[in-house]
């Protein structure tokens, strides 16, 4: 994205339109703040200076929220857009107790703890009702709590979509060889099994001896866990082991608060990360608020497996990757009118505003049919800003479609200001907004 107009200051109506957005990010981070974990004083940078030194070997897409050494899943792949890829959940009964679970989060918590859900009915009326997957996963809770309902699941899934790709996740401790080879059987392409290092290495080891099972069976065995600060000596002796036992590939994720259990993350001396996100919304991703310093070492591990030239893959999936898919799935079938512009970078719709004077002027060079009137100013295509002046000043809003029964409604999101003279400067201008 474009750096933010530094040139002069800005116009007193730019100013105090997007003071209301700064406004908005202060307060919402106040309200995070005060379920009891504190946010960081300063800001994260750890992200843009991998980024600006990115090591050889090291690939990243979605706009730098998804970072890889070595080969990704597939279904890490299809996930950035979503569109063809469904999570389902037999229960959300399980025998561990982390701290850091966001189900507590999600709805409905206290009810599937104690009930399952019919998973493989769910399959069929997809199915019936003509829905095109590519991936299906498992998840839980514990879903190997329940093996029976698993293999069910995976036979179902694998007769409906036979091309579809089928994973699992797991903490891994309760996989045997014969539940291994069964469910390979049944269709399943990958699991992802999670070692908790806040845990004694007696339950840490009962997921390595899952991993070793799975591996003797099942095509993808990966480990996708959360990188807690702190940890960074720990997290790299797992990364070599992961390696000398053929694990193909580890999922480092952001650590988060997911807005329960805020006496544990205190404890243990956490903070939020700064800033929460670079937008501000209502995402339906139940994993919570990162956690500062995570993002941080995830890189680390990154860097340290490409120096290392290991055979494991190593990919981190920011949180902010986790809501794309949310992002696209409500934006990317909205009717394009002339005024808006479906971001491929970060898959919001956007428009660019004037105020003021600034407003007048670019009226001037659009005409009244490429403008449309706004309190103060005026909004049009980002398709016409390497029309304008140099010396306008312009800013750049993000909005999302929001249905509200059954009506559809645009919500601006963010406002940003761009620098004209870098936008002109770059032929490919379009695609980094």
């Amino acid at each position: 994205m474009y750096a933010d107009r530094n040139s002069s200051p800005l116009g007193d109506e730019l100013k105090n339109y997007i003071a209301q957005y700064d406004e908005i990010q202060k307060e919402y981070q106040r309200d995070l703040a005060s379920l009891g974990v504190p946010l960081a004083e300063e800001e994260e940078t750890a992200l843009t200076d991998f980024l600006a030194q990115l090591p050889v070997g090291v690939q990243t897409d979605n706009d730098g929220k998804s970072i890889f050494y070595g080969k990704r899943s597939p279904a890490c792949e299809a996930c950035r857009q979503g569109d063809k890829s469904v999570t389902f959940y037999l229960s959300l009964q399980c025998h561990h107790h982390c701290f850091y679970c966001f189900n507590p989060n999600q709805e409905q918590y206290e009810e599937y703890q104690h009930k399952t859900m019919d998973v493989v009915g769910q399959l069929q009326q997809l199915h019936k009702q003509r829905r095109k997957l590519s991936h299906i996963a498992l998840s839980g809770g514990e879903p190997l709590l329940f093996p029976d309902r698993c293999l069910e699941v995976f036979k179902a899934a694998r007769r409906l979509y036979p091309k579809a790709h089928l994973r699992l996740y797991t903490s891994g401790d309760l996989l045997t060889t014969s539940l291994s080879q069964q469910l390979a059987e049944a269709g399943l392409d990958e699991v992802r099994i999670s070692i908790k290092p806040e845990t004694d290495s007696a339950n840490q080891e009962k997921a390595i001896q899952g991993i070793e099972h799975a591996l003797a069976h099942i095509p993808i065995v990966l480990v996708e866990m959360p990188v807690f600060p702190g940890k960074l000596s720990w997290m790299k002796n797992l990364l070599l082991r992961l390696d000398e036992l053929g694990v193909q590939g580890i999922n480092l994720l952001e650590l988060c608060f997911p807005f329960v259990q805020a006496e544990a993350f205190r404890q243990q001396g956490y903070q939020l990360k700064n800033p929460v996100a670079r937008i501000i919304y209502d995402y339906w991703y139940a994993g919570g608020a990162a956690i500062a310093g995570s993002e941080a070492e995830a890189l680390a591990l990154v860097r340290f497996a490409a120096e290392q030239n290991l055979h494991l893959a190593v990919h981190y999936c920011s949180l902010e990757n986790k809501h794309t898919a949310q992002i696209y799935e409500q934006n990317h079938a909205a009717a394009d009118d002339k005024f808006l512009y479906f971001s491929s970078r970060d898959f919001f719709l956007k428009t660019a505003k004037c105020f003021g004077q600034d407003a007048d002027k670019a009226l001037a060079v659009l005409g009244s049919e490429k403008c449309r009137s706004i309190p103060h100013g005026i909004e049009f295509s980002l398709r016409q800003l390497d029309k304008l002046p140099d010396d306008l000043q312009v800013a750049i809003a993000s909005h999302v479609i929001e249905r509200r029964g059954k009506e559809l409604f645009l919500r601006e999101l963010h406002v940003k200001p761009v620098d004209l003279c870098e936008i002109k400067a770059d032929e490919h201008w379009l695609q980094k907004l």
